[in-house]
């Protein structure tokens, strides 16, 4: 039987290369799709448990839509909080 923790990792595999793409989006400073990846985090974080992702998916997509500028000075520290974030629970789950 799969238990919360398997999912956890799994999801947490799935961010990892969701802030990969974030880092793309970032470099080819295509806001819409950071904005996008956000907006799903925003509603995938808390159904495995990680509230905090959710938060802050929900922050980023708010305030990047409210800012619609092409300085994505905001993006990146954004992207930054999350990679911390995801660091925290990676480094406990033990993810690859």
């Amino acid at each position: 039987m799969i238990q919360l923790d398997d999912l956890q990792i799994i999801y947490m595999q799935s961010l990892k290369e969701k802030i990969e793409l974030l880092d793309k989006a970032l470099v080819e400073k295509d806001l819409q799709k950071v904005i996008s990846l956000f907006h799903k985090m925003a509603g995938s974080g808390k159904t495995y448990g990680f509230n905090e992702i959710s938060e802050l998916g929900f922050y980023a997509e708010t305030k990047l839509k409210v800012l619609a500028s092409n300085d994505m000075q905001d993006a990146a520290e954004l992207i930054n909080q999350l990679k911390f974030i995801y660091n925290k629970y990676a480094s406990g789950l033990k993810v690859a």
